[in-house]
C-alpha cells in the first residue's frame, strides 16, 4: 500500500496509535520496533481491541492472522508513519512553528501555546513527544479547523533536527538556547549548535521566519553564520519587560516568556492579552513547577531533565530566591554527558559551594563519585536510599529545589516531603 492509499485509510480512522494500552477503537495502529520492544507482537491485540487496521513489518502476520484484510505490511512502519505525517502536513498551508534548543523548549512551547490559543485554534506537541515518533504523531492531529501548529523538536544526534524539519516543514522557528546536553550523541557544544542550527538552515532555505534572542551570543553567532543572501525573515527580541508569574520559578524562564511574547506579537495578538496569558500560565509538567506539601515545604520541581546548563541556571535562580524558609537542594545525576560527565558534576559542586548552600542532598553514582571524600554534603547512590534516610523525614517548612535527569525519577521524592 502506497502513502496516498494509506492516507485515505487514515482519514477514515479515529487517530493513530502505537501502544495498545492507550488504543482507541477505530485507530490506525503502527507496529513500531525499538531496542526493547517489537510492535508486531501486539498487532493482533490491537485488532481485537478495535483498531481499523495495523501497519506491520512482519509478513507472517498477514499469512496466519484471522484479520488478514486489516493487516498492512510495509518494510518499515516508522518510516511509513513519518511519510504519512509529511503527506498530511502538505494538505495544510498554515504556520508550523518549530521549537528546539538545549533548555526551555518544552516550557517555551507551552507558553507559546498559551499565548496563541487566545486568538487561534492550535495543535501543539503534547508532553515531551518531540522526537522522530512524537513529531509525526503531532502533525497527524492537525485538522481542517487548525490555524497554527506548534511543534517541539528534540535531538540526541547531529542530524535529528534536520530530519524532523524534513517531516514537519516548519514555516517559523525558534532556538531557545545552545548548551551542553546529550553530548554522547553530539560530542561537543559545537555539535549541539550544528544540530540545533538545522532549524535555522531549513528556514533560510525555505524563506521562513526565524525568531532569535538578540541578547544570546550563541544564537546571534549561529544566525550570522547563515549565507548573506538568506531569504528568511528575522524577528529579533530580548528586551521586553515580562509580567510576574508566581507559578513559574526562575529568572531563566523570563527568556522563555520573551520568546512567547515575540511570537504572539508577530501573530497580531494584543500586548495586554499576551501578558495575561503569560501571567496566568501554570506548569504541570515537572518543569519549574511549584508544589506546596502538607509538611509546609515549598517544592520547586524541575526534574524532567537536567544538563550542566539547566542545572547551573536552576541553582543560581534558587540562590537568588527570597524566602524566610530554610533552603534545601536535592540534586540527581545528569545523564548522557559522555566523557565530560565527571567534570560536569564537579562543576555543579563548585556552583553549590559558590552560593554557600548548607543543606544539600546529592543522589546518584555520578554525584557520589564527584563528591569523593568531601563530607559537607549528604550523598546517596540511589533515590530509594535517600527516601528511607532521616533526611527525608526531617525536611519540613522549607524551600526545596529538586532537579535531576528524567531517568533518576526525582519527582517521586515529593511524596516524602
Amino acid at each position: 500500500m502506497n502513502i496516498p492509499e494509506l492516507y485515505e485509510l487514515f482519514l477514515e480512522c479515529d487517530g493513530i496509535a502505537t501502544d495498545t494500552r492507550s488504543l482507541r477503537p477505530d485507530s490506525l495502529f503502527f507496529a513500531l520496533r525499538g531496542e526493547q520492544f517489537d510492535g508486531n507482537r501486539f498487532a493482533e491485540d490491537a485488532l481485537k481491541k478495535g483498531a481499523t487496521a495495523v501497519v506491520v513489518s512482519d509478513p507472517a502476520l498477514a499469512l496466519h492472522s484471522h484479520f488478514k484484510d486489516r493487516i498492512i505490511v510495509v518494510p518499515d512502519p516508522l518510516r511509513s508513519l513519518q511519510e504519512l505525517a509529511h503527506h498530511h502536513r502538505s494538505h495544510f498551508p498554515i504556520p508550523i512553528i518549530g521549537i528546539t534548543g538545549t533548555n526551555g523548549k518544552t516550557t517555551t512551547k507551552e507558553l507559546v501555546a498559551a499565548v496563541l490559543c487566545e486568538k487561534y485554534r492550535i495543535v501543539k506537541t503534547e508532553g515531551n513527544l518531540n522526537n522522530h515518533i512524537g513529531v509525526p504523531m503531532t502533525l497527524l492531529r492537525i485538522k481542517k479547523s487548525t490555524e497554527i501548529a506548534i511543534i517541539e523538536m528534540g535531538a540526541n544526534h547531529i542530524n535529528d533536527i534536520r530530519d524532523l524539519c524534513t517531516i514537519a516543514e516548519p514555516t517559523h522557528g525558534i532556538i531557545t538556547n545552545i548548551g551542553l546536553a546529550h553530548l554522547e550523541g553530539f560530542g561537543s557544544k559545537e555539535g549541539v549548535a550544528k544540530a540545533k542550527g538545522a532549524l535555522y538552515e531549513w528556514l533560510r532555505d525555505h524563506a521562513g521566519t526565524i525568531f532569535v534572542n538578540k541578547n544570546n551570543p550563541d544564537l546571534t553567532t549561529l544566525l550570522w553564520s547563515l549565507d548573506p543572501g538568506c531569504k528568511a525573515e528575522t524577528v529579533r527580541y530580548g528586551d521586553e519587560e515580562m509580567p510576574e508569574n508566581e507559578h513559574l520559578f526562575g529568572n531563566f524562564n523570563k527568556e522563555n516568556m520573551r520568546a512567547a511574547f515575540a511570537i504572539g506579537a508577530y501573530f497580531k495578538i494584543l500586548k495586554v492579552t499576551i501578558n495575561k496569558a503569560l501571567r496566568n500560565y501554570q506548569p504541570t509538567n515537572m518543569r519549574s513547577q511549584i508544589i506546596s506539601t502538607k509538611k509546609g515545604n515549598d517544592i520547586i520541581l524541575d526534574a524532567y531533565n537536567a544538563n550542566p546548563s539547566s542545572m547551573k541556571a536552576a541553582i543560581e535562580a534558587f540562590a537568588l530566591l527570597t524566602t524566610i524558609k530554610p533552603k534545601w537542594l536535592i540534586l540527581g545525576d545528569m545523564k548522557e554527558l559522555g566523557t565530560v560527565s565527571e567534570d560536569a558534576h564537579l562543576q555543579t559542586l563548585k556552583d553549590i559551594s559558590f552560593y554557600c548552600f548548607q543543606n544539600v542532598i546529592l543522589i546518584g553514582e555520578q554525584f557520589c563519585k564527584a563528591h569523593g571524600e568531601l563530607k559537607q554534603y549528604a550523598c546517596f547512590k540511589t533515590k530509594e536510599e535517600f527516601e528511607t534516610s532521616p533526611f527525608a523525614m526531617s525536611i519540613k517548612n522549607s524551600s526545596v529545589l529538586i532537579k535531576g535527569s528524567n531517568s533518576m525519577r526525582m519527582w517521586e521524592i515529593t511524596g516524602k516531603l
